[in-house]
């Protein structure tokens, strides 16, 4: 056997290119040549080292969750990046057979879910807990859950339901002289016509417009303005603005580019909570699950509103009001980036307790989340 092969294999299994014969074809090269488990190490710490580079991490960083790591899933000495060292001293204490091979292959393993993580900057990095000990978790998952998508459910006036992750562009539906039509890039936008912008009877045409967990849609609404849904949130909204105000309710989590019109203020609602603005950028959190309903400004200003309190917010304000809706509190300077990662698919965590984390994560992969005994009291940044 070749050594040009074996890194050929291992090249392709960490790549998640390889095919079911390489892999079994990798890990019975290992178990037959037992030379070949440092070449394996020393291929798997180079590959590792070249997935660090420019993901943003220092390298002290980069090294620390390395060891940490290989240390605790594969059973690598601590000072694994110089292995070599190593090689002499560990060698007696190989097991033989069934027991080597299971070694290589979780090593192997999580040294490829290892690297992908650090190439997308993605690690979650656990803080000192209580007692100052530092703590890693990386867990086995026996199956792939598979991440969020572009899907929702559009609800019309008549109480017709459209799927629309499975509908073919072009238009939907016509109502009260407004189209309907989803885009070729899948968002569904609003096309009013020259008639009129409600129906016959001079009632408002309301639709609605509700994301599952695990998806997410963008829209853009009668008047321009642009709306990203998160996971399992829903928006209703009229067809057409036709009065004094543009009024639309949600739940869940928005994110809104609000056209201007100073003659016609944008209002959302939010359970108790309404925010009013006139062309601004702005998230807001309303999930039910969460302990308050938080706006935050982008760009713009806005005003917020909960019927017995009314604040204005500036760029980088954030309001949060709790569910009785008689406090609200305003931070400055908060990490608008973290706060709106969700409309460019990421996740970013800044001191964020593990629930608060974990809910975010479930809606996004669908995925229900149980704790074993006492939920601990630490918090995650990455």
């Amino acid at each position: 056997m070749s050594v040009s092969r074996i890194e050929f294999l291992l090249n392709a299994y960490l790549q998640g290119v390889s095919t079911k014969q390489e892999e079994e074809e990798l890990f019975s090269m290992i178990l037959v040549h037992k030379e070949y488990e440092s070449l394996v190490e020393d291929g798997l710490l180079q590959y590792i080292s070249r997935m660090k580079e420019g993901n943003g991490l220092s390298v002290s960083a980069q090294d620390k969750i390395v060891k940490k790591i290989l240390r605790r899933e594969t059973g690598i000495h601590q000072d694994t990046l110089t292995h070599r060292e190593q090689e002499t001293a560990g060698a007696g204490q190989r097991k033989e057979g069934s027991g080597r091979l299971i070694k290589m292959k979780r090593m192997v393993k999580h040294a490829a879910v290892l690297a992908a993580l650090l190439a997308g900057s993605a690690y979650l990095w656990l803080n000192k807990g209580h007692d100052g000990g530092e703590r890693l978790v990386m867990q086995d998952q026996p199956n792939d859950i598979a991440p969020g998508s572009d899907k929702a459910v559009l609800t019309l006036a008549d109480g017709t339901s459209i799927v629309l992750d499975s509908t073919d562009t072009g238009t939907l539906a016509r109502q009260g002289g407004v189209r309907v039509i989803k885009l070729n890039s899948g968002a569904l936008a609003y096309n009013m016509g020259k008639q009129g912008l409600v129906s016959p009877k001079g009632t408002v045409l309301y639709n609605t417009i509700a994301t599952p967990r695990g998806g997410q849609y963008q829209l853009v609404l009668g008047d321009g303005t642009k709306v990203w849904l998160n996971a399992a949130s829903s928006l209703r909204f009229p067809v057409a603005f036709t009065g004094d105000r543009r009024t639309v309710e949600i739940t869940g989590e928005a994110y809104f580019e609000v056209a201007e019109d100073r003659y016609k203020p944008f209002v959302v609602v939010a359970d108790s909570v309404k925010i009013e603005v006139l062309g601004t950028s702005f998230n807001v959190n309303a999930y039910p699950d969460e302990e308050s309903i938080n706006t935050t400004l982008v760009e713009g200003k806005v005003r917020l509103n909960t019927g017995k309190t009314a604040k204005m917010l500036a760029p980088g304000q954030q309001a949060r009001v709790q569910e009785n809706g008689q406090e609200v509190k305003i931070f400055n300077n908060v990490e608008v980036e973290g706060i709106t990662a969700w409309r460019k698919g990421k996740f970013i965590f800044n001191e964020t307790p593990i629930e608060k984390a974990m809910r975010q994560i479930s809606r996004w992969y669908d995925v229900d989340v149980s704790y074993g005994g006492k939920i601990p009291n630490q918090t995650f940044n990455g």
